[in-house]
């Protein structure tokens, strides 16, 4: 059994922690722009904006925490060439 060393495991709280925080941004912008395109829509005659804002609202909650995956683990993971198992 292997021991992980104090370098890997800083690497992967950091990792985690830039993850956690691209993440939280992602979805507070998220909100805005939300609360944006609802108060355009509610200007508009037809139900275009309503679909549209609809359709997009689940699917822009993968996309925020993707975006944190990536920057999690493209970042600080990256620098340090860790071998990490593959799934």
């Amino acid at each position: 059994m292997q021991t992980v060393s104090q370098e890997r495991m800083l690497a992967l709280l950091v990792a985690a922690a830039v993850g956690i925080g691209v993440a939280s941004l992602l979805l507070i912008l998220r909100a805005i722009l939300f609360r944006l395109l609802r108060v355009w829509a509610r200007k508009t005659e037809t139900d275009v904006g309503d679909i549209l804002i609809a359709a997009s609202r689940i699917p822009s909650i993968f996309w925020c925490i993707v975006g944190g995956l990536y920057s999690g683990i493209r970042g600080p993971l990256a620098r340090l060439h860790l071998d990490l198992p593959s799934i």
